[in-house]
Protein backbone atom coordinates (compact mmCIF):
# COMPACT_ATOMS: atom_id res chain seq x y z
CA UNK A 1 0.00 0.00 0.00
CA UNK A 2 1.46 3.45 -0.76
CA UNK A 3 2.54 5.63 1.47
CA UNK A 4 -0.25 8.80 2.07
CA UNK A 5 2.19 11.20 2.18
CA UNK A 6 0.00 14.21 1.26
CA UNK A 7 -1.74 16.25 3.54
CA UNK A 8 -4.31 18.80 2.81
CA UNK A 9 -6.98 21.09 4.79
CA UNK A 10 -9.36 21.71 1.38
CA UNK A 11 -7.84 21.44 -1.61
CA UNK A 12 -11.07 21.28 -3.61
CA UNK A 13 -10.17 22.69 -7.23
CA UNK A 14 -7.03 23.69 -6.31
CA UNK A 15 -5.40 22.35 -9.41
CA UNK A 16 -1.61 20.81 -8.88
CA UNK A 17 0.82 20.58 -11.81
CA UNK A 18 4.45 18.55 -10.45
CA UNK A 19 7.11 16.31 -11.66
CA UNK A 20 6.37 12.66 -10.91
CA UNK A 21 7.95 9.33 -11.61
CA UNK A 22 5.61 6.32 -12.50
CA UNK A 23 6.04 3.50 -10.17
CA UNK A 24 3.86 1.02 -11.67
CA UNK A 25 0.79 0.76 -13.74
CA UNK A 26 -1.30 -2.47 -12.86
CA UNK A 27 -5.16 -3.87 -12.33
CA UNK A 28 -5.84 -3.61 -8.49
CA UNK A 29 -8.83 -4.19 -6.17
CA UNK A 30 -9.91 -1.01 -4.80
CA UNK A 31 -11.46 -1.50 -1.41
CA UNK A 32 -13.42 -0.87 0.42
CA UNK A 33 -15.76 -0.11 -3.24
CA UNK A 34 -14.74 -3.21 -4.42
CA UNK A 35 -14.00 -1.97 -7.79
CA UNK A 36 -11.54 -3.74 -9.85
CA UNK A 37 -9.38 -1.14 -11.95
CA UNK A 38 -6.03 -0.18 -13.47
CA UNK A 39 -4.59 2.36 -10.98
CA UNK A 40 -0.80 3.94 -12.42
CA UNK A 41 1.36 4.94 -8.92
CA UNK A 42 3.56 8.15 -8.96
CA UNK A 43 6.14 9.60 -6.83
CA UNK A 44 6.47 12.88 -7.13
CA UNK A 45 9.52 15.27 -6.44
CA UNK A 46 7.77 15.86 -3.36
CA UNK A 47 7.93 12.49 -2.27
CA UNK A 48 4.09 12.06 -2.30
CA UNK A 49 2.39 8.78 -3.42
CA UNK A 50 -0.32 9.50 -5.40
CA UNK A 51 -2.45 6.84 -7.24
CA UNK A 52 -4.71 7.63 -10.16
CA UNK A 53 -7.63 5.28 -10.91
CA UNK A 54 -9.22 4.07 -14.93
CA UNK A 55 -5.35 4.07 -16.39
CA UNK A 56 -5.25 1.47 -18.51
CA UNK A 57 -2.99 1.46 -20.97
CA UNK A 58 -0.59 3.59 -19.92
CA UNK A 59 2.01 0.38 -19.02
CA UNK A 60 4.83 2.11 -21.32
CA UNK A 61 4.92 5.29 -18.39
CA UNK A 62 6.65 3.06 -15.95
CA UNK A 63 9.63 4.36 -14.36
CA UNK A 64 9.41 7.59 -16.56
CA UNK A 65 9.64 10.55 -15.01
CA UNK A 66 6.03 12.66 -16.53
CA UNK A 67 4.80 16.41 -15.49
CA UNK A 68 1.15 15.37 -13.81
CA UNK A 69 -1.64 17.77 -13.14
CA UNK A 70 -4.16 17.26 -11.18
CA UNK A 71 -7.05 18.44 -8.15
CA UNK A 72 -7.76 17.08 -4.91
CA UNK A 73 -11.66 15.97 -4.82
CA UNK A 74 -12.73 15.75 -1.23
CA UNK A 75 -15.39 12.42 -1.26
CA UNK A 76 -17.11 13.60 2.01
CA UNK A 77 -15.72 10.53 3.85
CA UNK A 78 -14.60 11.56 7.32
CA UNK A 79 -12.65 9.10 9.20
CA UNK A 80 -12.08 9.14 12.98
CA UNK A 81 -8.34 8.31 13.69
CA UNK A 82 -8.47 8.25 17.43
CA UNK A 83 -11.22 8.12 20.37
CA UNK A 84 -10.45 10.78 23.27
CA UNK A 85 -7.64 11.99 22.07
CA UNK A 86 -6.26 15.40 21.40
CA UNK A 87 -2.97 14.91 19.30
CA UNK A 88 -2.61 12.08 17.41
CA UNK A 89 0.87 11.75 15.37
CA UNK A 90 0.97 7.64 14.18
CA UNK A 91 0.74 7.09 10.04
CA UNK A 92 -2.69 6.98 8.94
CA UNK A 93 -3.94 3.90 7.51
CA UNK A 94 -6.61 4.22 4.93
CA UNK A 95 -8.20 1.44 3.18
CA UNK A 96 -8.74 2.82 -0.27
CA UNK A 97 -5.13 2.97 -1.69
CA UNK A 98 -6.65 5.37 -3.88
CA UNK A 99 -7.59 8.16 -0.87
CA UNK A 100 -5.30 10.61 0.45
CA UNK A 101 -6.04 11.82 3.89
CA UNK A 102 -6.70 15.78 5.42
CA UNK A 103 -4.85 17.07 8.38
CA UNK A 104 -6.36 15.85 11.79
CA UNK A 105 -9.02 18.17 13.00
CA UNK A 106 -10.62 17.40 16.75
CA UNK A 107 -13.67 17.19 17.38
CA UNK A 108 -16.52 16.65 20.13
CA UNK A 109 -18.53 13.92 19.38
CA UNK A 110 -21.24 11.88 20.93
CA UNK A 111 -22.21 8.31 19.61
CA UNK A 112 -26.07 8.31 18.30
CA UNK A 113 -25.82 4.70 16.84
CA UNK A 114 -23.57 2.32 15.41
CA UNK A 115 -24.38 1.11 11.75
CA UNK A 116 -22.60 -2.35 10.79
CA UNK A 117 -21.52 -3.39 7.81
CA UNK A 118 -21.89 -6.94 8.15
CA UNK A 119 -19.06 -7.78 5.06
CA UNK A 120 -16.41 -4.62 5.28
CA UNK A 121 -15.70 -3.43 8.90
CA UNK A 122 -13.97 -0.49 7.17
CA UNK A 123 -17.01 0.56 5.69
CA UNK A 124 -19.35 0.51 8.91
CA UNK A 125 -20.43 3.90 10.01
CA UNK A 126 -20.93 5.60 13.70
CA UNK A 127 -23.99 8.39 13.49
CA UNK A 128 -22.63 10.96 16.00
CA UNK A 129 -24.20 14.09 17.48
CA UNK A 130 -21.89 17.45 17.54
CA UNK A 131 -21.78 19.93 20.38
CA UNK A 132 -24.21 22.26 17.94
CA UNK A 133 -26.82 19.30 17.92
CA UNK A 134 -26.16 18.58 13.88
CA UNK A 135 -25.76 14.94 13.25
CA UNK A 136 -22.76 13.66 11.11
CA UNK A 137 -21.70 10.29 9.61
CA UNK A 138 -18.25 9.11 10.21
CA UNK A 139 -16.16 5.98 9.74
CA UNK A 140 -12.87 4.74 11.30
CA UNK A 141 -10.34 1.53 10.59
CA UNK A 142 -10.37 1.77 14.45
CA UNK A 143 -11.59 -2.17 14.80
CA UNK A 144 -11.84 -1.93 18.18
CA UNK A 145 -13.79 1.12 18.87
CA UNK A 146 -17.35 0.05 18.97
CA UNK A 147 -16.28 -1.91 22.25
CA UNK A 148 -16.05 1.60 23.79
CA UNK A 149 -20.16 2.36 22.03
CA UNK A 150 -21.89 2.62 26.14
CA UNK A 151 -19.02 4.86 27.29
CA UNK A 152 -19.05 6.79 23.45
CA UNK A 153 -22.96 7.18 24.39
CA UNK A 154 -22.33 8.98 27.80
CA UNK A 155 -20.70 11.64 26.88
CA UNK A 156 -18.72 14.10 24.49
CA UNK A 157 -15.66 12.92 23.58
CA UNK A 158 -12.60 14.25 21.73
CA UNK A 159 -11.89 12.76 18.44
CA UNK A 160 -9.09 12.91 15.84
CA UNK A 161 -10.71 13.08 12.01
CA UNK A 162 -9.64 13.40 8.78
CA UNK A 163 -11.65 13.68 5.57
CA UNK A 164 -10.00 11.57 2.80
CA UNK A 165 -9.32 13.08 -0.59
CA UNK A 166 -8.94 11.54 -3.85
CA UNK A 167 -6.79 12.78 -6.39
CA UNK A 168 -8.09 13.49 -9.91
CA UNK A 169 -5.93 13.19 -13.15
CA UNK A 170 -6.29 16.62 -15.04
CA UNK A 171 -3.62 16.16 -18.10
CA UNK A 172 -4.81 12.31 -18.94
CA UNK A 173 -4.91 13.45 -23.00
CA UNK A 174 -1.66 14.74 -22.56
CA UNK A 175 -0.03 11.99 -21.22
CA UNK A 176 -1.84 9.45 -23.60
CA UNK A 177 0.39 11.33 -26.01
CA UNK A 178 3.35 10.74 -24.71
CA UNK A 179 2.70 6.57 -25.27
CA UNK A 180 2.78 7.45 -29.41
Amino acid sequence: MPTQGVTTRSQDDKINTIKATVLSVEEILIMPDDYLTTVLTVKTKTNDTLVFVDMDGFEKLVNKEITITYRLKSNQKKLIVCFDCTSYTKPIELANITSIASKIDFKLLKLKEYQEDEYITTASSLIMHTKDDKVEHFYTNIFDLIEDSTKMKSAFFNYGIITEYTPELLNRDELRLLLE
